[in-house]
């Protein structure tokens, strides 16, 4: 009996112990799990700090950067920023930018469009000349110069920038924007005088062309009155009827005596003929009604057309 109990008291207690032993391991994950969670934790917090740490020192870099730039230079690199944007549109760009619907876009695109096959590439802003703010302090304009291939030994390029500033409701503030750009190009004395003389050249020439040509039009401009008058004629004027054929020219007579006494059969066959012509009776005594007195040959063909 007392080995039995002593049995039953070793299995509880080994029960026990295996079931605190259990508790025990649960409580050890749990720890460690725990552990591990507030390592995560403080990881992604060290994480997220180091981000913040990041982007402060970026944000801190470009304030000393902007800080560290003077306000000519700052509005020297903001126009050299859209001088070079600009000098990189394409003919396409420019023909489209100018019936853009934005006035602004537009205009800017007309003011490029009428100087860029002058001004040639864009190199570089020379400097600043001028900064004006508006009187009520939400605009303003910057005068800078900027050099040019096309006048970069002739002349000077100067932009004029005009800005507003307008409230962004995306950025929560106030921002500058563009509002119009415009390019003006001032030659020196010696390229002045140079262009004057070749448009001096061009137009005297272009005068002796022009005088050339009148004087060639007026030398064949009679020509157009004579067509005119010539065109009435042909409609005043009947066609011409054919000329008639020229009479033959007419025979010469030649006379030929004729003795009556040596042919009077041939008178009187004449003078038969004579009667019958005039419808004579030929009962009528024709020797006592006619006299032949004398007889001529002429050589006229006139009766063979009978």
């Amino acid at each position: 009996m007392k080995l039995r109990l002593k049995a039953i008291l070793l299995a509880l207690g080994l029960t026990v112990s295996a079931f605190s032993m259990g508790v025990c391991a649960e409580e050890e994950t749990d720890a460690a799990e725990q552990v591990t969670e507030a390592a995560e934790t403080e990881a992604a917090e060290e994480d997220s700090d180091d981000a913040e740490a990041e982007t402060a020192a970026e944000d801190e870099t470009e304030a000393e950067t902007e800080a560290s730039m003077t306000a000519e230079e700052y509005y020297s690199q903001l126009i050299d920023n859209y001088l070079a944007q600009i000098d990189t549109w394409t003919d396409e760009q420019v023909d489209s930018y100018m019936e853009s619907e934005d006035s602004v876009t537009a205009l800017i695109a007309y003011n490029w469009n009428t100087v860029k096959s002058e001004l040639g590439d864009y190199v570089e802003v020379t400097g600043v000349t001028d900064v004006q703010s508006s009187a009520d302090g939400y605009g303003g304009t910057i005068t800078a110069t900027a050099d040019y291939e096309g006048v970069s030994k002739g002349g000077t390029v100067t932009v004029t920038l005009s800005y507003e500033y307008t409230y962004s409701s995306t950025y929560g503030q106030y921002v500058m924007n563009l509002t119009d750009l415009t390019w003006d190009v001032d030659y020196t004395l010696g390229v002045m005088m140079q262009k004057a003389a070749m448009n001096t050249l061009m137009g005297i020439c272009i005068v002796f062309l022009m005088l050339a040509f009148l004087s060639f039009l007026i030398s064949k401009i009679h020509y157009i009155p004579e067509a005119i008058e010539a065109r009435k004629k042909g409609k005043e004027e009947p066609a011409p009827t054919p000329k008639p054929a020229a009479a033959p020219a007419p025979a010469v007579e030649e006379a030929v005596e004729v003795n009556p006494a040596d042919d009077l059969e041939l008178i009187a066959v004449i003078t038969a003929a004579i009667a019958a012509a005039r419808e004579e009776d030929s009962t009528v005594n024709t020797g006592d009604a006619y006299v032949v007195r004398s007889i001529k040959k002429v050589n006229n063909r006139n009766w063979r057309r009978a």
